[in-house]
């Protein structure tokens, strides 16, 4: 895990150059499907090296997700920024502390695989989010 970390600090540190060539909806959306692109890197590497591999490059898309999202969420909300403000800081918490429940359950009831899956499932379900986020704004997505 300490990989995926080294890419989330690595990816923070690094899109502020994208941002300035474009907008923080496509860098998003761009971050979400570098995610699902990298995964099975990780998933289906036969070696530690390349498992280690993908846990790097998905840390460069995942340390762009958090930043981005609340940036998108607080532009979308306009004048109820601080309601949103406030959602954001709780749903943060929240996410950590249900996801690893739910990936547990499913990891025990069905196996690790189809805990993965459903990782796969809501990283599509995200890209849809983010690329329709873009069109609220009037943002290209």
């Amino acid at each position: 895990m300490s990989a995926r970390v080294r890419g989330g600090d690595r990816s923070a540190a690094s899109s502020g150059g994208l941002l300035d060539v474009m907008p923080d909806s496509r860098v998003l959306l761009l971050a979400f499907v570098w995610v699902l692109m990298t995964f099975p890197l990780y998933w289906l590497g036969t070696h530690p090296a390349l498992n280690i591999a993908g846990l790097f490059l998905m840390g460069l898309g995942v340390g762009n997700l958090g930043p981005l999202s609340v940036s998108s969420g607080m532009q979308v909300a306009g004048p109820a920024a601080n309601r949103a403000s406030a959602r954001f800081g709780m749903i943060a918490s929240l996410s950590v502390i249900s996801t690893v429940q739910v990936f547990g359950g499913l990891s025990d009831a069905f196996g690790m695989q189809s805990a993965y899956t459903l990782l796969m499932v809501l990283a599509v379900a995200a890209i849809a989010l983010a690329s329709r986020a873009g069109r609220f704004r009037g943002a290209p997505a």
